[in-house]
């Protein structure tokens, strides 16, 4: 149903239903997390139950909310011209490369050899961007 309706008349609310449903996939893989530590086999198979409904969730919210943001966005400046929303395309996937550079990155300096000093620039490296 939204994938008909994402991109012509309510990108929206495609947008805000899909913030929804990933919030809800959140918060049950928070729910999932073990802090009872029992050991009861009906507890452990309901935290992976939950854990995968929030994966499924949250992949099926990212699905549905990464190609309605740049329409989305873009609409918003249709009438300021080409130009402008060439512009906007450019600084949108600019930043979106440089975001996904950056975990990348962290990721690669914390697994080759973790110090102190490689854990903390990563995280200025990450959030200084």
């Amino acid at each position: 149903m939204y994938i008909m309706v994402c991109n012509t008349t309510y990108p929206d609310k495609v947008v805000t239903d899909t913030n929804v449903l990933i919030n809800i996939g959140h918060m049950h893989k928070f729910c999932s997390a073990d802090r009872l530590h029992t050991d009861s086999s009906l507890f452990l198979a309901l935290q992976w139950i939950l854990l995968i409904i929030s994966f499924v969730l949250i992949s099926f919210g990212y699905g549905l909310y990464k190609p309605n943001i740049a329409p989305f966005g873009a609409d918003q400046i249709r009438d300021a011209g080409p130009d402008q929303l060439q512009r906007f395309y450019l600084g949108f996937y600019f930043f979106t490369n440089v975001g996904s550079m950056a975990g990348i990155s962290v990721g690669f300096m914390q697994t080759e050899k973790m110090t102190a000093d490689i854990f903390f620039w990563s995280y200025v490296v990450l959030f200084s961007l």
